[in-house]
């Protein structure tokens, strides 16, 4: 072999390993550059997921919590303070969609702010409809309300539903749980039997919860749209009820069936026939008692 042949195979090879070297490099680099692409887009947010829709009504419970708010308003940092978490930054990833919220952690954040759970997992019902045993007769929550032992009771009463005088309760824990009891009542005129004992059951319940003294009670006279929003669940009970300046003691006026304080004609004019015809009831009965 002569020396032209040797010096060409060698530059054959020398140039075929640079190619397949130069051909490497590249690979690597667009492999690298991938890599980067992958990791700024990493877990794109699927909003179809199942935990996807716990996340968002996590933060439209929070919405709901601070609706009306100015000064007081409920962070994350807040709510971790009042669930006892260790750090804000864990509350904060549930609420994110970054950790997973777990069965444990959302039966405690329910029990915690009065949110009805089925809606907080899977989006039915409605945010604030706690969906208990209810009772027929006014007078038979008494001793519900007394184990629960809450900081006020609030009766509310609609202000566009005369004569029938549709009322129920709510029960205040703290300034972030309520309990709406989800039971409506006529105490009013237009009712058979069945309806004259549940305006007396009313009755009974406003003068045993007298009685008693222990347990804070307020009252409030709402139009219709504050009324059904309430009663239906779909807005935090606080949003409304908690201006002290706002309440209402028709309840009390209510146990003053033979006019000690004001005269029929007063109440009348105040809250409506149908709240005479509703006492004119509650007379009935306690003339049968005597």
């Amino acid at each position: 072999m002569d020396f032209l042949t040797i010096l060409s195979n060698l530059f054959s090879g020398w140039f075929t390993k640079k190619l397949i070297k130069d051909k490497q490099i590249q690979h690597n680099i667009n492999i690298e550059n991938n890599i980067q692409i992958t990791d700024k887009f990493d877990n794109p947010k699927n909003d179809n997921t199942e935990v996807s829709g716990i996340v968002k009504r996590l933060n439209q419970f929070k919405d709901l919590l601070n609706k009306n708010e100015t000064y007081d308003i409920y962070t994350i940092a807040k709510l971790a303070r009042i669930m006892e978490f260790k750090s804000v930054g864990e509350l904060e990833n549930i609420f994110k969609g970054v950790t997973e919220p777990g069965f444990e952690f959302i039966k405690k954040f329910c029990n915690t702010f009065g949110i009805n759970e089925e809606w907080l997992t899977e989006g039915k019902r409605e945010p604030f409809y706690l969906d208990k045993q209810t009772n027929y007769n006014p007078f038979h929550y008494y001793p519900y309300i007394k184990e629960c032992n809450p900081i006020q009771i609030y009766f509310i009463r609609s202000d566009n539903s005369e004569p029938s005088g549709y009322t129920f309760i709510v029960l205040k824990f703290s300034d972030h749980k309520y309990e709406v009891i989800h039971r409506l009542w006529h105490i009013g005129s237009g009712v058979g039997s069945g309806g004259q004992s549940q305006i007396y059951g009313m009755y009974q319940l406003f003068k045993q919860l007298d009685r008693d003294k222990k347990l804070y009670r307020s009252g409030r006279v709402l139009n219709k749209d504050q009324f059904d929003l309430l009663y239906s669940g779909k807005i935090f009970p606080g949003c409304i009820l908690k201006y002290p300046m706002e309440n209402n003691m028709w309840w009390d006026d209510f146990t003053d069936v033979y006019n000690k304080f004001f005269s029929q004609k007063s109440y009348e004019n105040m809250y409506g026939s149908g709240f005479i015809s509703a006492q004119n009831v509650v007379k009935s009965y306690l003339e049968q008692e005597k």
